[in-house]
């Protein structure tokens, strides 16, 4: 029997999958092979690396659903479906098909809120988008909360950058990268109902935030563009960047259960680049 706060997951699958066939022909799919083959190693190995952290790392230790086989696949399945829908809105809005480009956008939130909620534990979650308080059916606080988080700091970023091929595209992609740093701050306040989150930032932290999470998708974008020593070079690089804007934005000796270090960092940020990486390679049907 359905579980009626599923709907909504399930409206996503089916909006993702009318949208993939409609997509047929612009997307190509092997050019993601490589980063789901990542993906599914790193998720594949995270439980039991999980497992042995000591109590200090209690929010990674504890981050896991253990009633869910391969739980820890699907949560690293969000950094590669994130760019993958990024890129299929990206192709479609690129080829004229705007409606499309558009319907990827809650299609592609829901399927992300079905796997984070098969991936995470409800406390793990809590942490993040605090506890509910309307107490909304289907789930839907949560899921407007997971929007104000997920789509201007990991969805939207993702889109700017194939579609800055053009003089306009790239003038609508400078005007959405302010927009979206100046508010960044606000977004963090309001929508975090986590008070743990919202205490971590300084002062004007969220508008490093805001200028780090623009920097891994055009870190993937150029390294992709680019010659494979230039691209190399960017990649070594850009992790050292990402942590210096992160140490901006936030204080890391005050981040409970979570012992982050430059090279935990840079692991996570350069895989993401990875999963990131396909959306650099123009798209033809």
């Amino acid at each position: 029997m359905m579980r009626i706060d599923m709907l909504p997951i399930y409206v996503g699958v089916a909006m993702a999958c009318w949208l993939a066939y409609r997509s047929r022909g612009t997307i190509r799919l092997g050019a993601w092979l490589p980063a789901a083959v990542a993906a599914v190693a790193v998720g594949a190995a995270a439980p039991p690396l999980l497992a042995r952290l000591g109590h200090d790392q209690y929010n990674l230790f504890e981050l896991l659903r253990t009633d869910k086989p391969l739980a820890g696949v699907t949560l690293a399945a969000i950094c590669l479906w994130i760019p993958f829908t990024a890129g299929c809105a990206s192709a479609m809005w690129s080829s004229g098909k705007r409606l499309l480009a558009v319907a990827w956008v809650p299609a592609g939130l829901l399927v992300a809120w079905g796997l984070l909620r098969r991936s995470a534990t409800v406390e793990s979650i809590h942490d993040i988008l605090g506890g509910p308080i309307f107490l909304w059916p289907l789930d839907l606080e949560y899921i407007a909360r997971f929007a104000a988080i997920y789509l201007p700091f990991a969805w939207l970023p993702l889109v700017l950058p194939p579609l800055a091929a053009s003089r306009r595209g790239l003038l609508a992609c400078v005007a959405a990268s302010a927009i979206l740093i100046a508010v960044a701050p606000s977004i963090i306040g309001h929508y975090s109902h986590a008070d743990n989150v919202r205490e971590l930032f300084k002062p004007h932290g969220g508008h490093w935030f805001g200028v780090m999470c623009l920097l891994s998708p055009w870190v993937a974008f150029l390294c992709g563009r680019a010659r494979w020593l230039a691209g190399l070079a960017l990649a070594a690089l850009s992790p050292v960047v990402a942590w210096r804007l992160f140490l901006l934005s936030v204080e890391v000796d005050t981040i409970h259960g979570l012992r982050l270090t430059l090279p935990v960092f840079a692991a996570a940020f350069l895989f993401y680049v990875l999963c990131s990486a396909p959306i650099a390679r123009k798209e033809s049907t």
